[in-house]
């Protein structure tokens, strides 16, 4: 198997560098490919291992950016040039790699002793197309080619004593990049770092889409910059953001700048990134699951005949409640069917303010509203879960007579009822108040509410108000 040296400037490529070494790793083993941060160990000097490393080495991958300041390759001490001039004395294979719009520096721009560089032919490597150049350059390695030489090798040999190529034959070509594992960082590096583990999954995306409030984006901006300047943290977040979540490949570019600004010397300051974002806006639409009340697709797989647009129902009523209480900022949307576990997990994180999820067969039908709370430091997250169902009916004609006649009124009861909680949550009682009041008159009579404390406090409210009991 080939050794690859992965030859880089921190400043220019620190976040490429990491991505493809991860990805190379996968396909050839980490003893297979060299680069300084994860393979040079404590106790060892830098130049004692950089020379082991490049004689061992068969090919030397020529990381270079926007910000590759080929001016410093003229100065004696620099690394990077050493690195090339030893490469070039040990005679490896030399591929550039030009990072997302950068160009190949031509002579004049090098010292006497590199300017060899430009005759060797490059390839690309682009963000937003990782999968595919990421391929093209396993090819340009020969890296794909090992599972068709052992082809022939085991036509010409026999059978009897060829079964590790034919292993190799019929190993399963390697996997695309975005279908790649992100590698969790150690606890000891989350704890040297003081970094936790819920920014590198969940809050940083949401610190770089814009989608914190902007006291949280202050408090946990200090965190963030830790993260981003430390490589292998800074290569999680990215994994993280681009595998776990649906952001489009421009979305995951910009989390990617985003990160690096982070990172950058002298922007110190949450005022700094807000006024980068200002100038560089989060492309697109924040994706539906950072949205402050998510509706998933109600489970009818047990369901005899037909189908009740429940989901679609109640988002279509939250929106016209939201925008008559004035709290058309939050958003609302509905994402594909998921089993109850998956909405718990989403409520888990506190990254929603509501989780709707439901159920209906051939007799039933259950509304589940889970409100997330983020959880404090080593503390289980909260969800507190509210059950609205109808009682069983003695046949699916039944059901479908009652939900046609009761859907319309359960969707606007859910909706002002959540409204009302969260202008409580929002310090607007009055307005809360007003939200449930008028719950209490379209609260349809079949619904039972599954929780009993609030049940009475809905027959309460209702007594209150002069309208009939349930």
């Amino acid at each position: 198997m080939k050794s690859i040296f992965i030859c880089y400037r921190r400043e220019d490529s620190r976040q490429a560098s990491g991505r493809l070494f991860d990805a190379l790793t996968k396909i050839v083993g980490a003893e297979n490919v060299f680069k300084d941060v994860h393979s040079i160990t404590a106790g060892e000097t830098w130049r004692d291992t950089i020379n082991s490393y490049i004689d061992k080495s068969d090919i030397l991958l020529v990381m270079i950016g926007k910000n590759w300041q080929a001016h410093r390759l003229s100065e004696e001490k620099d690394t990077l040039r050493d690195e090339l001039e030893l490469a070039k004395a040990a005679k490896l294979t030399i591929i550039p790699v030009l990072l997302d719009g950068a160009g190949m520096p031509t002579q004049d721009d090098l010292p006497e002793s590199l300017r060899w560089l430009p005759d060797y032919q490059a390839t690309l490597l682009r963000d937003a197309d990782f999968s595919y150049d990421f391929e093209r350059l396993l090819k340009s390695l020969g890296i794909q080619q090992y599972r068709k030489q052992a082809l022939k090798w085991a036509a010409a040999i026999g059978v009897a004593s060829i079964s590790l190529l034919v292993w190799e034959a019929f190993r399963p070509a390697p996997t695309p990049i975005d279908e790649l594992e992100c590698l969790q960082p150690t606890e000891s590096l989350l704890e040297n770092r003081n970094v936790t583990q819920r920014f590198l999954n969940d809050q940083a995306p949401l610190l770089v889409s814009g989608k914190l409030d902007r006291s949280e984006a202050i408090a946990l901006y200090p965190m963030a910059q830790r993260a981003s300047s430390d490589e292998t943290l800074a290569s999680y977040m990215q994994c993280q953001a681009r595998q776990n979540y649906p952001f489009t490949e421009p979305q995951s570019s910009y989390f990617n700048q985003a990160i690096d600004f982070i990172s950058s010397a002298g922007n110190n300051s949450v005022e700094d990134f807000y006024s980068w974002k200002n100038n560089n806006p989060f492309p697109g639409r924040i994706p539906p699951v950072y949205s402050d009340i998510i509706i998933a697709e109600f489970d009818g797989s047990q369901r005899t005949e037909g189908s009740f647009a429940v989901a679609n129902r109640i988002e279509s009523s939250l929106i016209d409640e939201l925008t008559e209480f004035n709290l058309d900022n939050l958003s609302v949307s509905v994402l594909p069917q998921m089993s109850r576990e998956e909405a718990q997990k989403l409520a888990d994180k506190g990254l929603n303010r509501v989780v709707i999820w439901g159920w209906y067969d051939s007799l039933d039908l259950q509304i589940r509203v889970m409100f997330g709370q983020e959880p404090e430091a080593d503390q289980d997250p909260i969800v507190t879960e509210v059950t609205l169902e109808l009682p069983p009916s003695s046949d699916a004609t039944a059901l479908r007579s009652i939900v046609s006649d009761t859907l319309p009124a359960t969707a606007t009861f859910l909706s002002l009822y959540l409204v009302g909680q969260l202008k409580y949550d929002a310090d607007e009682y009055i307005e809360g108040n007003r939200a449930w009041d008028l719950a209490m008159e379209t609260l349809p009579a079949e619904i039972e509410i599954g929780n009993p404390a609030l049940d009475a406090f809905f027959k309460a409210r209702r007594l209150q108000l002069g309208l009939p009991p349930r």
